[in-house]
């Protein structure tokens, strides 16, 4: 690898094939850490020039602005704004981007306005730039880390973000109907009034993510992690919060994707939604919505801030057999947060019997908060079923702190009642 400077401008070559990974020494390609030719860059270079060179630039980030880009354009500024922010050499940028051995941030890089679509950029270190209203829909950025990046108003239909590294990055008003998010980390982004609309969620954390006023009609939400998640205003009108069985080819896509260990993938299985703490109000909108299945289990609601958001659209009971399997009878669903803790209570490798106490505790705690929720819009009966549903897990957490007597009294008066 060498590197030229031309008119102030920074060069990236090839050398030798030894160097780095990618096409053939020598060969342009069009995706991220390709090379580009030096017609390209000089061309590049000229969109800079002309946009330092207006006085009132620094108001304006949109150097490229209806500008076709591919990924190796993209890779080729990146390499610049690093050289020139870190003060290095063009070539060692290039070879830190491509092993993402960048400590902080590739600052100065300006893609506002740019158009983007189809841009293979899988696995690009974006950290912080700014790619406001740029346009990048079908793009391949599996894999790549996008923190703290500026993506308001961009368009992202049916983009490829799998196993991508959004956290706290601004999306608001994103168009990304239909993209691909699945195994995502999106922790605290900021998605006010993006347009997620049928978008592939599976496996994505979003846990104190800003959904607020956030589009997510019949968005696959299964296996999510969205605790203290913002969805005040949410539009989830039949979204999908229940679990999935995962394909061979998914499961060896999420290993070959991912980073770390963040989804719970158990097996071939993601478990259904965790919305424990998140945030509503009466604007969320969840007609339709899908809560789980007895199968793969239900969503996690513990300490859920309900605010006044209508519970009577949702369906909360399932249908089960009765005594001897011969009546049919309608129960409460079986809350995430209860199945956990009666799976935990059986598995040998969680031998902390405290862990075990606190998890009957939260699904204690899940029961009777949505028991209140309920009572309080007049919804008695599903609240009756969700009221003793916590009364029975109470017996397990008075039992597991060897309170035998107040919970043989519990269990006394239950068959009293009937």
């Amino acid at each position: 690898m060498g590197e030229q400077q031309s008119q102030g401008s920074t060069t990236v070559t090839q050398e030798s094939s030894s160097t780095r990974t990618g096409p053939h020494p020598g060969a342009v390609g069009k995706g991220w850490g390709d090379p580009i030719s030096e017609e390209r860059q000089a061309e590049l270079q000229g969109y800079l020039d002309a946009w330092e060179a207006q006085p009132s630039h620094g108001k304006r980030v949109e150097p490229f602005s209806l500008v076709e880009l591919t990924g190796a354009d993209v890779f080729w500024l990146a390499a610049r704004a690093l050289a020139e922010a870190k003060d290095m050499q063009a070539v060692e940028a290039a070879q830190r981007l491509r092993a993402h051995d960048v400590v902080g941030f590739v600052d100065e890089l300006y893609l506002g306005g740019a158009i983007l679509d189809g841009a293979h950029l899988e696995g690009a270190f974006l950290n912080y730039v700014f790619l406001e209203r740029a346009s990048l829909n079908g793009a391949y950025l599996e894999g790549a880390r996008l923190w703290s990046a500026h993506l308001k108003g961009a368009r992202l239909r049916e983009a490829h973000l799998e196993s991508a590294e959004l956290s706290l990055a601004h999306l608001e008003g994103a168009s990304m109907d239909a993209a691909h998010l699945e195994d995502a980390l999106l922790n605290a982004a900021h998605l006010q009034g993006a347009h997620l609309n049928d978008a592939h969620l599976e496996g994505t954390v979003l846990a104190y993510a800003h959904l607020e006023n956030a589009f997510l009609q019949e968005a696959h939400l299964e296996g999510a992690v969205l605790v203290a998640a913002h969805l005040e205003g949410a539009d989830l009108q039949t979204a999908h919060l229940e679990g999935k069985r995962l394909s061979a080819a998914d499961v060896a896509c999420i290993h070959r994707l991912r980073t770390d260990m963040r989804t719970a993938v158990v097996k071939d299985k993601l478990p259904p939604t965790d919305l424990h703490g998140a945030f509503l109000n009466g604007a969320s909108r969840l007609d339709g919505v899908t809560l789980g299945t007895p199968d793969l289990g239900f969503v996690s609601l513990s300490d859920v801030h309900w605010g006044d958001v209508n519970l009577a659209v949702v369906d909360w009971t399932q249908t089960t057999r009765g005594f001897l399997g011969i009546r049919q009878r309608i129960e409460a669903i079986e809350l995430g947060d209860e199945r956990e803790a009666r799976q935990a209570s059986t598995q040998a490798e969680i031998q902390n019997q405290g862990v075990k106490l606190e998890m009957f505790k939260r699904a204690v705690r899940a029961n009777r908060q949505l028991a209140t929720a309920l009572r309080s819009q007049g919804l008695n009966e599903d609240a009756d079923r969700f009221a003793y549903k916590a009364q029975k897990l109470q017996r397990e957490v008075l039992r597991r702190q060897q309170r035998h007597g107040a919970a043989f009294g519990s269990w006394f008066l239950d068959v009293i009642a009937g």
